[in-house]
């Protein structure tokens, strides 16, 4: 994706041109797969049984998911040029954003203020939950490449069940508040 926009020099104009919109439409089809993931996870989480149509009927939510996760780009980048811990403590405070997009239907800009609303105090819980997951992670790819749906599935899986969590602990809190 880094190159989505590079086309080397030597290659004919209609090449490029070519080449431009087939690494558009694969960027395109990484968003709808990462969309359908993050919906099978939250249906395990949840106790469903999910289909494997579910990783590309999310298509309605595209637009929502792309917009929020240039917010969320941009929102970290910015963190990190201010340093990179504030790049870091954006990234924990907004990680929730795209699920609650799948989940809820929420906008971009709501599901990023929800995220921000669940991860207020943890997040130091949340980085060493990052910091053990993306060890893994490394350490299962550099095994062996075949593992990488496999780990992208497990990381996706861990972090709804931690979503999960996070909403069973508010609303246990807010039922003993009341």
């Amino acid at each position: 994706m880094y190159g989505c926009f590079y086309s080397r020099r030597d290659e004919p104009e209609s090449f490029r041109f070519l080449s431009v919109i087939l690494r558009l439409f694969l960027v395109c089809y990484n968003f709808l797969a990462m969309i359908g993931l993050v919906k099978i996870s939250l249906d395990f989480c949840d106790g469903k049984r999910p289909k494997i149509s579910d990783l590309f009927t999310q298509y309605p939510l595209f637009f929502k998911y792309l917009i929020g996760m240039v917010l969320y780009g941009l929102i970290v980048f910015s963190g990190t040029l201010l340093l990179i811990i504030p790049g870091i403590i954006w990234s924990l405070k907004y990680w929730f954003f795209d699920y609650y997009i799948v989940d809820q239907g929420l906008g971009p800009v709501k599901s990023l203020k929800s995220s921000s609303a669940i991860t207020k105090g943890i997040k130091m819980d949340l980085f060493l939950f990052l910091i053990i997951t993306r060890t893994y992670e490394y350490r299962r790819c550099s095994l062996a490449f075949d593992r990488i749906v496999y780990n992208c599935s497990c990381i996706h899986g861990c972090s709804c069940f931690c979503l999960s969590q996070i909403n069973d602990l508010i609303s246990a809190s807010e039922l003993r508040y009341r």
